[in-house]
């Protein structure tokens, strides 16, 4: 992708998205377990409300974040792409049905 100046841009752009929302994601499901956890072993749930409010919106946040940077990597994907299609020389296929000695059959010419 470094070649494809564009491209480079648009792939740096969707790492640094998924980054973010990775790190949101982490935080997000680690506070979530914390809060949900009774680390004290006696019965009775206690749950940290705050802390579970919190982790849940960090992974609600995190997946827009993450389809973004999805998105942007394929984009770029498709920018690189075609650069190359236009520099490489491409051979044209041709198939079809035609009679041969045989009989009908299948041709391919390329």
């Amino acid at each position: 992708m470094k070649t494809n100046e564009s491209a480079n841009k648009e792939y740096q752009a969707a790492m640094r998205n998924i980054m973010i929302g990775a790190v949101c994601l982490g935080a997000g499901v680690g506070a979530t377990l914390v809060g949900t956890t009774n680390f004290s072993g006696q019965p009775g749930v206690h749950i940290n409300l705050p802390l579970v409010i919190l982790g849940t919106g960090l992974e609600i946040v995190a997946i827009p974040i993450l389809l973004k940077g999805s998105k942007l990597v394929k984009h770029a994907a498709d920018i690189y792409n075609d650069g190359l299609q236009s520099t490489c020389i491409q051979s044209k296929t041709d198939l079809s049905i035609a009679l041969t000695e045989n009989g009908v059959g299948v041709i391919m010419k390329f």
